[in-house]
């Protein structure tokens, strides 16, 4: 139970720093893929099995990857797709359900997830855009893409080609991307 508990906490660190759209940030035209992805990335340490770490294991799929992401006691399924907007990479990923889920909320409204990427040989860095810039960005009015707030929480609801855009126009930002990021190293190719 207790590492369940800390999988969970793992999951909660990651999954809120994410942008969180109805939409995906892709569309065929920036989709790129890179050899290099595929393989396991380790998140934390794993000197002991009470350490904090998550498995996150890319394999090729028909658009983009199937990323399985693991320790030893919980894993899960997403679809993630490696996108170049700019001269920036970004992943936009969801979470695949097993078909005997029935009960759980992504059957009913999937949401997809986008960080900022950089691959460098055996090291992949994912950056989190900051959600509290994006709230002030909204509460001042500085920026009008379409969303709806959920639980205090701001969902996108724009269009792919919008959602790009506003990637790009904020890719370089500092305050956009607080310094919240995760480096995974590559353990196996």
């Amino acid at each position: 139970m207790k590492k369940s508990l800390l999988f969970i906490r793992i999951l909660a660190l990651l999954l809120p720093s994410c942008i969180i759209s109805l939409h995906p940030l892709y569309t065929d035209d920036v989709i790129v893929y890179e050899d290099a992805l595929e393989g396991q990335w380790i998140q934390g340490d794993i000197e002991d099995e009470n350490d904090e770490f998550l498995i996150w294991e890319f394999s090729r799929a028909k658009k983009g990857y199937r990323l399985l992401r693991h320790n030893n006691v919980d894993s899960f399924v997403y679809h993630a797709v490696l996108v170049k907007l700019g001269d920036h990479h970004f992943m936009d990923f969801y979470r695949e359900v097993p078909d005997d889920c029935q009960d759980d909320i992504a059957n009913f409204l999937p949401t997809h997830n986008f960080l900022k990427v950089q691959l460098d040989d055996d090291t992949f860095k994912l950056e989190y855009f900051d959600n509290d810039y994006l709230k002030r960005l909204f509460r001042e009015r500085k920026i009008r893409i379409k969303h709806e707030k959920v639980n205090g929480d701001i969902v996108l609801t724009a269009e792919s080609k919008e959602l790009q855009q506003f990637m790009i126009k904020y890719a370089e930002d500092k305050r956009a991307f607080s310094g919240s990021y995760e480096v995974l190293e590559k353990i196996t190719r």
